[in-house]
């Protein structure tokens, strides 16, 4: 039995299965407060902030296992004076308060392995499988395609996306929310689009291709995709019609049916389907 359920309030996802309890956070960024500042927007480090709420989820969970899908710091190539001396501090103030600490690095973890202590396990970007009897559940970051293996999984989990949900008014009044997302996948157009990314050669049944290729057969079902946990950060609002809200290639391959993905906020509100709510997003008729 796999059991998932969100912390409240916080961009923290509890796995439960047979053996272990998971607990599950993406999208870090520490380091960003450079960011802004090369903008001309000062703030103080939010690394002692992100920390205490991560430790206060911690405590309230007690896992097993942390599980950290990428992008714990935020400049993508190289490591800034911040990073240096904020992610170690990071890493060693999570030190056993869990058994096992696993990170993905994501697009923004260039030369993490620099800065992660020992006991910290640092997995390929490629994402890794846990398991519970029958059930698997597939972590990625998000930013490139996973490992065939991973869509034996039952559920895939990612970050990278930052989602978030916009409302306006008439007045103009705008709200942004960090949101959860779940989607179904359709698995004839993912195991097509990954055998294309790979090179393979189109085919009249992708599924038997992809199991030929790789030995693997495709389960892949669902995909969630994490909120931001620092909440700083900006994200993509999913319910504007723009071209791109959603980053990586597994769910621009059209693979996932996200017009009927469920949205939900932080507190578990289921708020509907997602295109019931692009309406949302624009001002409709006049402010008087």
């Amino acid at each position: 039995m796999v059991l998932f359920s969100f912390y409240p309030e916080k961009a923290a996802l509890i796995i439960k299965t047979s053996r272990l309890t998971a607990l599950v956070a993406a999208e870090f960024h520490i380091g960003y407060e450079k960011t802004l500042a090369d903008k001309r927007i000062n703030i103080p480090s939010q690394t002692p902030k992100i920390l205490a709420s991560l430790i206060e989820v911690i405590e309230g969970v007690n896992p097993d296992r942390l599980i950290l899908l990428g992008d714990i710091k935020h400049d993508v190539s190289f490591i800034t004076d911040a990073e240096w001396r904020e992610v170690p501090d990071f890493f060693n103030a999570l030190r056993g308060r869990a058994k096992q600490i696993d990170v993905i690095p994501g697009n923004h973890d260039g030369n993490l392995k620099a800065l992660v202590y020992p006991g910290v396990k640092l997995h390929s970007n490629r994402g890794l499988i846990i398991e519970s009897g029958r059930k698997k559940i597939g972590l990625l970051h998000g930013h490139t395609w996973p490992s065939p293996r991973l869509f034996t999984s039952d559920i895939l989990v990612m970050g990278h996306t930052h989602p978030t949900i916009e409302f306006r008014d008439t007045f103009g009044y705008r709200i942004v929310e960090r949101v959860w997302v779940k989607a179904r996948i359709n698995q004839e157009i993912l195991a097509n689009a990954f055998l294309q990314a790979t090179g393979a050669k189109p085919s009249a049944n992708p599924l038997n291709a992809f199991e030929e290729k790789y030995g693997f057969t495709m389960k892949a079902r669902d995909v969630l995709i994490l909120p931001a946990f620092n909440p700083l950060l900006g994200g993509s609002s999913i319910n504007k019609r723009v071209e791109r809200p959603f980053l990586g290639p597994l769910l621009q391959s059209k693979a996932v049916d996200l017009e009927r993905a469920e949205v939900f906020l932080l507190d578990s509100t289921f708020l509907g389907e997602l295109g019931d709510l692009r309406q949302y997003s624009e001002i409709r008729g006049e402010a008087t």
